[in-house]
């Protein structure tokens, strides 16, 4: 026999099924990286490196709360020097006057709010894949560099060439050896921003005493530029190889036959090295390289960092609150460890995501190998 079912209970089992359904939805958005909203989703795939520290004013504030701040702060000798600057810094004439007449300045105090800004949220660094020939190339010079004037003493015991010029010799010839290899590495460091137009105020600030200061320098004439960089517009100081002073190198000296290294001294004279700071996709962006144009690539098209297979496991851990973020390549990795330069560290040289650090909780690693 066939009972009917109150519509009560018809609607519950309704508003049952549906709220499952929407937690379930909700549960599988939190476990994407889109959901991350990091600088990570900016990095071209080819990153050769990458760190993010996240939450910083988060992290300070838990600190500053914390019994062991309080035991230090309240240190007798903390507090006697403490009470000694703030004296100095309110004294008319004191030792600390003109940082607050500096700190009283309108302009002054938003970049003070500036700094404050870009230290509380996130900051990231990241290198291209241009990183991986230029440390493949640093390090054979520097091993060449470290044998090869011993070699040259065992084959020509009479020479002439003193050991610093042996070296020069060494290292120029590893240069020399592959002209493609000598480039500027790009690099950028960034800064989450709360506000991006006290950071373009400021750079304006700095755009103005840089034109003052070319005015008086004539070998900074022309060189410190404004650069598109996508729908952005970076400010950019440009030095060329031809500003170093190579005639230092006794050419003559280190050279087999004249002219030997000349290839290698005019790519020198022709290689530039541009500092850019700009604002791009909400953070204050330093970047280095031989231009500007690197700087276009992050948050441009192609494939990125956070779709590639390292990064699975970190969606599950996407709705955390993660303080840190690091990444290097397989590329990378193989050239620190061939020099040892990472193995001091257990958890630099792998991909590697972080539990927030709280008083009941220690930050633990999620890596995978």
């Amino acid at each position: 026999m066939l009972h009917a079912r109150s519509p009560r209970r018809v609607l519950a089992v309704l508003l049952g099924t549906l709220a499952g359904c929407a937690f379930l939805a909700l549960s599988t958005r939190a476990a994407s990286l889109d959901d991350l909203q990091t600088s990570l989703k900016l990095i071209p795939a080819d990153a050769a490196f990458y760190s993010s520290m996240l939450r910083n004013k988060e992290q300070v504030d838990l600190f500053a709360k914390s019994r062991a701040w309080a035991k230090l702060w309240s240190m007798p000798s903390v507090q006697e020097g403490w009470k000694y600057l703030e004296g100095e810094y309110k004294r008319p004439g004191g030792k600390l006057a003109v940082l607050r007449q500096l700190l009283d300045d309108e302009d002054n105090q938003e970049l003070l709010a500036l700094f404050s800004d870009i230290g509380s949220n996130e900051i990231f660094t990241y290198g291209d894949d241009s990183w991986v020939g230029f440390f493949d190339l640093y390090q054979d010079a520097y091993s060449t560099m470290q044998y090869q004037p011993l070699v040259a003493k065992l084959e020509d015991p009479n020479g002439d060439r003193s050991p610093t010029e042996l070296q020069e010799r060494a290292v120029l010839t590893v240069l020399a050896k592959d002209l493609d290899r000598v480039k500027v590495p790009n690099f950028v460091l960034g800064f989450k921003l709360s506000d991006a137009k006290r950071a373009e105020n400021q750079i304006k600030r700095l755009e103005g005493l840089a034109d003052a200061l070319t005015a008086s320098l004539p070998k900074l004439k022309g060189r410190v530029k404004r650069a598109k960089v996508g729908d952005a517009s970076f400010l950019t100081l440009t030095m060329d190889g031809s500003q170093v002073p190579w005639d230092l190198i006794a050419w003559d000296k280190v050279e087999d036959k004249p002219g030997e290294f000349k290839a290698l001294r005019e790519k020198l004279k022709k290689m530039t090295l541009t500092i850019s700071l700009g604002v791009h996709h909400d953070y204050l962006m330093l970047g280095i390289g031989a231009s500007a144009d690197h700087l276009a690539r992050l948050g441009g098209d192609g494939p990125r960092l956070d779709q590639q297979a390292e990064f699975k496991p970190l969606a599950k851990f996407a709705d955390r609150k993660l303080t840190s973020i690091s990444y290097n390549s397989k590329a990378f990795l193989k050239l620190g460890a061939q020099t040892g330069t990472w193995t001091t560290s257990s958890a630099w040289p792998r991909p590697a995501w972080r539990r927030p650090t709280c008083p009941t909780n220690n930050a633990k690693p999620f890596s995978k190998y």
